[in-house]
C-alpha cells in the first residue's frame, strides 16, 4: 500500500475531525448524557486539529484573540469546509456551555476564553485575551506565582481564582495538555464554579466542630460500642467525670476485653438481653435499661442507659451501638427516699387515721356509758359499738360474782362460756391477776380453753374498779383478723371505760384517768389534736405542740376557735373559710399555708373529723394538723430536678437526632424558658467575622436578629467578661437595651 501524500493526509484528517465535532453535537442533543462527555469528544477533534494547522493559528499575536477564533479566511478552499464546520460547532459549544473555558498557549497567554468563565471572573471576553492565565489564580494559590504553570498533564483540582472585583472563586479546573507535533503549546482548561459547594463545606464543618463541642459539653456520656470488638470507638469526656476513668484506661480495658467487669455482678447477666432487645428492635428504636457500674474509687453508681443500633454486619445484626449514659445514681437514692418517705408518711397518714378512729370509738362508748343508767343495757350497746367499729370477730364481757365470771354479752362467734371460775382459763388468770393477757398464739398458752377451734389472737382486759377486778373484756380473733398492738392499747382503753361505767362510785375518778390517758396519746404523736365544741364554737381540748408548730401561744385559741384563721397565708384563706363553711359536719382534709410572727411560711396539712350525739346532731369537731413543710419542699424539689433532667436528655436527643442548628437552638431556649417560667429569653452566638453577637433563637419580647457589640447591653459584658450574671430587676438595670423591650 503506498503512503498517502500530505494532502490526503491532510484530508483524511479534516474529515476525522468533522465525524468527531459531529458526534458531540449529537451527544449534546441528548438529554441522558453529560455535557461534559461531548466535550471530551470535541477537545480530542481540537488536538488532532492542533497537529494539521498552521502553527501560526495557535499563536496569536500578542492581546488578541487568535485568527481562526475571529473569522475565516475567505480563501479556504472547498477542501477547508469540513474544518471550518467543526471550528464553528466548537465556539457554538464552548460559548453555550455552562462551564468555563480557557485556552492559553505555552507562554501562559490565554488565546481563548468564552463568555461564561468571562462572567465568572468579572471580565468582559476580549479582558482576559492576552493576559497572563496565571494572573487569574488568586495570590495565595500556588499557580498564581509566575515560577509555576499549569500542569502539562491532564488533572482535575480546585483552585481559587481572583475576580475582577477582589472577591474569590474557587473552581474546579480539568487541564488538557495541547501537544503539537509531540511538543507542549498550550493547555485547554475547563473551570466550574465551585464556590457555593466550598461556603456548604465550610458551613457542614462549622456545625460539625458547633456538635462536636456540644457533645462534650452536654452532661450525658456520648459513646460509640464496638460489639464485635468489645470495647468503645468512642467517648466523650463524661466518661472520665462521671466514672472517674481516663481515655487511656478505657481504651485500655477495650483492648483486653475488661469492659463488661465495670458492670455490677447482678447486672452482667442481664447483659445478654439487652443484646438481644437490640437484635430484634426495629430501625430506629430505642432500647432503655440501667445498671450499676463501678466507679475507679470501686463506688457503685447507677447508670442510665439508652442505646439504639449504629451499624450493622452485612448479615444483618448489629456491630455498632451508638448510645447516652446518664448517671443517675442521686436520682435513685432520692427516689428511695422519697419512697421511704412515703412509705413512712403512709404508716403515719394510718396510725393518725387508726388513733382518730380510736378517739372517735372511745368518746362514742364514753358518751355512751354516761349517759345510759342501765347496766345490762350499757354493755349490750358497748360491746356491740366496739365490734362493729372495728370487725372483731368475737367481743365479750364477764364480770366477776365472787369466784365465778359470768358471760353479760358477747358479739360474733359461738362458743364463749357462759361461766368460767377464776382458777381456769385466761379468763380466770386475769381476774385473779389483773394483768391484760395479748396472745399471738392462743395454741400455745395451756391455759387456753375454747369451743372453737379457728381462733389464733386474743386480748383479755381486766375491768377494775378501785384497784380491784369486776370482771373482763375479752376480743378473740380468727387468722383472717390478726390482733395488733394497736388493738391491744384500744381494746385496753375500752375496758377502761366501761370499768368507769361500771362503777358510779368512781366514775369522777375514772373519768379522769381517761382524759389524763386521752391526753398521753394526744400530746405523744408530731400532730395538733384538738377537740372543739360545735355549738358553742369553742376548743375543748388542744394538744402544746400547738405552740411549737404554730409559734403562737396556746391561749389565743382557746379564747378565740377562730383565730386558727388569723394565721392563715391570704391566699389560701378564702378557701379554706369556704371548706369549712361548706363541709362542716363532714370528713374533711385540706392542706394550707399558715404564716409565722416572724413572716415565716409553713404548710400544714389537717384534717378534721365530726362527731354526732345520739340524735344525729353534730356536736364536737376532732381535729389533727402536722407540718408537711419539708416533705412539699422535698416533693417540690424532686420535680424541679426531674424536669431539668427530662430537658437535658431531650436537648441530649435533639443533637444526635437534628442537623439544624437553628430549629436546635429553638427548641433548647423553649425548654430553658419553660423550666425558668418566663416567656422571654434569646440565644447569642458569636459572630467573629463581623466582631459581634447576633440573636439566632428569640422569644417573647426580644426580635430577631439583633446584634449587640462586646460589652454592649448585659449580653455584650457576658460576653466581654466570659463570666455569668444574674440580674433582679431587668428593666431598671443601667445595661437594660430599651430597643429590645
Amino acid at each position: 500500500m503506498m503512503n498517502p501524500t500530505p494532502s490526503s493526509t491532510d484530508q483524511h484528517l479534516r474529515i476525522q475531525i468533522v465525524v468527531l465535532a459531529l458526534i458531540g453535537l449529537l451527544l449534546i442533543g441528548l438529554a441522558q448524557i453529560s455535557l461534559v462527555l461531548a466535550v471530551i469528544l470535541l477537545l480530542l477533534g481540537t488536538i488532532a486539529l492542533s497537529i494539521a494547522l498552521p502553527r501560526q493559528i495557535l499563536r496569536p499575536t500578542e492581546a488578541r484573540p487568535p485568527a481562526h477564533m475571529r473569522q475565516v479566511s475567505n480563501n479556504d478552499s472547498d477542501a477547508t469546509s469540513p474544518f471550518r464546520s467543526s471550528k464553528a460547532n466548537f465556539r457554538r459549544l464552548v460559548e453555550t456551555a455552562s462551564e468555563g473555558v480557557l485556552v492559553a498557549d505555552a507562554d501562559n497567554i490565554i488565546t481563548f476564553a468564552n463568555k461564561q468563565i468571562a462572567t465568572m471572573l468579572g471580565y468582559t471576553e476580549n479582558e482576559l485575551l492576552g493576559r497572563n492565565i496565571l494572573t487569574l489564580f488568586a495570590e495565595e494559590d500556588p499557580l498564581s506565582s509566575n515560577n509555576n504553570q499549569p500542569s502539562n498533564s491532564e488533572e482535575l483540582n480546585d483552585f481559587r481564582l481572583q475576580q475582577s472585583d477582589g472577591s474569590t472563586l474557587w473552581a474546579i479546573i480539568s487541564t488538557t495538555p495541547l501537544i503539537e507535533d509531540n511538543i507542549y503549546s498550550g493547555v485547554l482548561l475547563m473551570i466550574t464554579d465551585i464556590t457555593e459547594r466550598k461556603k456548604a463545606e465550610a458551613a457542614l464543618r462549622k456545625n460539625q466542630q458547633f456538635i462536636e463541642r456540644m457533645t462534650h459539653t452536654l452532661p450525658d456520656i456520648v459513646y460509640i460500642y464496638d460489639l464485635l470488638e468489645l470495647r468503645p470507638t468512642y467517648q466523650n469526656r463524661r466518661l472520665a467525670e462521671q466514672l472517674g476513668y481516663s481515655a487511656e484506661e478505657i481504651a485500655a480495658m477495650g483492648q483486653n476485653h475488661e469492659m463488661d467487669a465495670l458492670l455490677h455482678p447482678d447486672d452482667q447477666t442481664r447483659l445478654g438481653d439487652l443484646v438481644m432487645q437490640l437484635v430484634q428492635a426495629a430501625p430506629g428504636d430505642i432500647v432503655e435499661t440501667v445498671f450499676r457500674m463501678r466507679h475507679k474509687d470501686g463506688s457503685w453508681h447507677w447508670i442510665n442507659i439508652r442505646e439504639i443500633v449504629f451499624d450493622k454486619t452485612p448479615d444483618g445484626l448489629p456491630r455498632q451501638l451508638l448510645g447516652l449514659a446518664r448517671d443517675v445514681t442521686e436520682r435513685i437514692q432520692g427516689e428511695a427516699l422519697q419512697q421511704e418517705n412515703e412509705k413512712r408518711y403512709k404508716a403515719l397518714w394510718a396510725e393518725s387515721q387508726r388513733q382518730a378512729q380510736e378517739l372517735r370509738l372511745l368518746d362514742e362508748v364514753r358518751t355512751l356509758l354516761a349517759r345510759e343508767q342501765d347496766i345490762p343495757t350499757m354493755i349490750r350497746s358497748a360491746i356491740t359499738q366496739i365490734a362493729e367499729s372495728f370487725g372483731y370477730p368475737l367481743v365479750c364481757l364477764y364480770l366477776l360474782e365472787e369466784e365465778t365470771l359470768k358471760l353479760q354479752y358477747k358479739v360474733g362467734l359461738s362458743g364463749a362460756e357462759p361461766v368460767i371460775p377464776i382458777t381456769q382459763g385466761i379468763t380466770g388468770r386475769v381476774a385473779r391477776t389483773g394483768e391484760m393477757v395479748y396472745l399471738t398464739d392462743v395454741r400455745k398458752d395451756p391455759d387456753f380453753i375454747s369451743e372453737i377451734d379457728n381462733i389464733t389472737s386474743a386480748i383479755y382486759a381486766p375491768l377494775v374498779v378501785n384497784q380491784r377486778v369486776i370482771g373482763t373484756l375479752n376480743v378473740e380473733s380468727t387468722e383472717e383478723f390478726m390482733l395488733t398492738p394497736d388493738d391491744v392499747r384500744l381494746v385496753t382503753s375500752l375496758g377502761q371505760h366501761i370499768s368507769i361505767a361500771l362503777s358510779q362510785a368512781q366514775l369522777n375518778t375514772s373519768l379522769r384517768d381517761s382524759e389524763a390517758r386521752f391526753r398521753q396519746i394526744a400530746e405523744n404523736i408530731n400532730q395538733v389534736f384538738w377537740v372543739r365544741d360545735t355549738a358553742e364554737r369553742r376548743l375543748l381540748y388542744i394538744s402544746p405542740i400547738f405552740e411549737t408548730i404554730w409559734r403562737r401561744p396556746i391561749d389565743t385559741v382557746y379564747q378565740d376557735a377562730d383565730a386558727f384563721y388569723d394565721t392563715v397565708h391570704p391566699a389560701d384563706l378564702g378557701r379554706v373559710h369556704a371548706r369549712h363553711a361548706t363541709q362542716e359536719g363532714q370528713e374533711q382534709s385540706d392542706e394550707y399555708r399558715i404564716v409565722w410572727p416572724d413572716g415565716t411560711i409553713r404548710w400544714i396539712n389537717v384534717r378534721i373529723y365530726p362527731v354526732y350525739d345520739e340524735a344525729g346532731k353534730l356536736y364536737r369537731e376532732v381535729g389533727l394538723a402536722e407540718d408537711v413543710t419539708e416533705r412539699r419542699d422535698a416533693e417540690t424539689l424532686v420535680r424541679r430536678q426531674r424536669d431539668y433532667l427530662d430537658a437535658l436528655h431531650q436537648t441530649t436527643l435533639d443533637l444526635m437526632s437534628r442537623l439544624d442548628l437553628t430549629t436546635l437552638l429553638n427548641d433548647i431556649l423553649s425548654r430553658a424558658s419553660g423550666l425558668l417560667g418566663t416567656k422571654h429569653g434569646y440565644i447569642c452566638l458569636r459572630n467573629d467575622e463581623d466582631h459581634v453577637i447576633e440573636a439566632v433563637a428569640t422569644q417573647g419580647v426580644f426580635p430577631a436578629n439583633f446584634r449587640l457589640q462586646l460589652g454592649e447591653g448585659i449580653s455584650g459584658r457576658v460576653w466581654q467578661s466570659g463570666q455569668p450574671m444574674w440580674v433582679n430587676d431587668y428593666q431598671h438595670t443601667d445595661d437594660h437595651l430599651p430597643d429590645l423591650g
